[in-house]
C-alpha cells in the first residue's frame, strides 16, 4: 500500500513530503488544520463518527421544514454549512470537469456534483461538514479552508493518479484539493507496483467521494439518516439496485446517469439558470441562510403520502415510504 496518514503526526509528516513548505510556503498557517482534516478522513472510524454527527444535525434542519419546502436537503446541507463558515448561497449543480471548478472553492460553493452516481452528488460536502461536526480543534473553520483551496496549491513532488483522458494511471504532479478529497478507489489504481512505491491518490479510506458514498448506500443502520436518506433516493430514481441473491452490496448504476436527470430536471425549470460555463444549473432565489431561532416550523402528520420515520430519536414527517435496504 501507498503511505497513508495513520495520525495527525503522519498526515503532517505527508503534507510535508508532498507539499513541501519552499520558501514561500502557501499552507503556512494553516497546514496543520490540513494535516488534522487529512488524519481525520484517513481514519475511517474517526471519519463514520463525524458522518453520524453530520447526520445529527441534518435531520435536525430537515424534519423542521415544511411539508411542501423544496430541495429541503440541499438547503439543510448549506444551512449547516453556514454555521461551519461557508457564506450563504443557493443551489448550485456543477458538471464533472468544469475547468472553473477553483472559483467554486474560492466562493465557497457547496457543490451538486453530476459527476457520476459512485462518485456522488454530495460527497465532496459530506467530508467538509464531517470534518466541521466533529470538532477536530481547527485553528480556521472548513469553510475556511475549503475557500483557501480555491487558490490552487500543487504538489512538490510526483503522485500515482488516475488519468481521465487515457483512462490510465501515471506519476505527475497533483492538486491539495485532488490529494485530500478528491482521490480514486483502489479498484482504479492499475499499477499496484507503482502505487505502493509512490503518494497517491489511490485509497480505500474516505479522501475518496467514491468510499463515502460506497459505505453510505451499504450501511445497515436504520438510526442513521444519512444512509437513509441516500439509499431512499437512489433507490425512488433507480439509481441503484438492493443487494440479492449472492450479491453483498447494492449496485449503482454508472455513466452519465445522474447528469442525464439534471439535465431533464432543470434545463427547463424556471427556477434554475444554466451556468456560462454550461456544465450545471444554479438555482434562483435568495441565498440560503440558517433559520432565525424559534420560528421553524413544526411538521404536521396530516398528509397521506406521507410516513412518519425517527432518525437520531427524533420523530419527524418525510414524503415517500423510505424504503429501507
Amino acid at each position: 500500500m501507498a503511505t497513508e496518514a495513520t495520525s495527525k503526526d503522519t498526515a503532517r509528516q505527508i503534507l510535508n513530503a508532498v507539499f513541501a513548505p519552499g520558501s514561500k510556503d502557501r499552507l503556512a498557517g494553516i497546514r496543520d488544520d490540513y494535516a488534522t482534516i487529512l488524519a481525520f478522513l484517513s481514519d475511517k472510524q474517526e471519519f463514520e463518527r463525524g458522518l453520524v454527527e453530520l447526520s445529527k444535525e441534518l435531520w435536525d434542519l430537515y424534519s423542521r421544514k415544511n411539508e411542501d419546502a423544496k430541495n429541503k436537503f440541499s438547503t439543510s446541507l448549506i444551512q449547516y454549512a453556514v454555521l461551519l463558515g461557508f457564506p450563504a448561497q443557493t443551489v448550485t449543480i456543477l458538471a464533472a470537469g468544469d475547468d472553473d471548478y477553483l472559483t467554486y472553492l474560492k466562493n465557497g460553493t457547496l457543490i451538486k456534483d453530476e459527476m457520476d452516481l459512485l462518485h456522488g452528488e454530495y460527497s465532496h460536502s459530506l467530508q467538509w461538514l464531517a470534518a466541521g461536526s466533529a470538532n477536530l480543534g481547527l485553528t480556521k473553520t472548513v469553510g475556511q479552508l475549503y475557500m483557501a483551496l480555491g487558490d490552487e496549491v500543487r504538489s512538490t513532488v510526483d503522485v500515482w493518479r488516475y488519468i481521465k483522458k487515457t483512462r490510465s494511471s501515471d506519476l505527475g504532479k497533483v492538486s491539495l484539493w485532488a490529494y485530500l478529497v478528491d482521490s480514486f478507489p483502489m479498484s482504479m489504481v492499475g499499477n499496484q507496483t507503482q502505487h505502493a512505491n509512490n503518494y497517491s491518490l489511490f485509497t480505500d479510506n474516505y479522501r475518496c467521494p467514491q468510499n463515502v458514498m460506497s459505505y453510505l448506500l451499504n450501511l445497515q443502520a436504520p438510526n442513521h439518516f444519512l444512509a437513509r436518506y441516500f439509499q431512499w433516493r437512489y433507490l425512488k430514481r433507480s439509481f441503484m439496485t438492493k443487494a440479492t441473491g449472492m450479491q453483498t452490496q447494492v449496485q449503482v448504476a454508472t455513466g452519465a446517469t445522474i447528469k442525464n436527470w439534471a439535465d431533464q430536471r432543470y434545463a427547463n425549470n424556471p427556477n434554475y439558470t444554466k451556468l456560462t460555463s454550461g456544465a450545471g444549473f444554479v438555482r434562483s432565489g435568495p441565498p440560503v441562510a440558517p433559520d432565525p431561532p424559534g420560528q421553524r416550523p413544526v411538521p404536521s402528520a396530516t398528509p397521506a403520502n406521507m410516513t412518519q420515520v425517527t432518525f437520531h430519536g427524533k420523530a419527524a414527517w418525510v414524503h415517500g415510504a423510505w424504503d429501507h435496504i
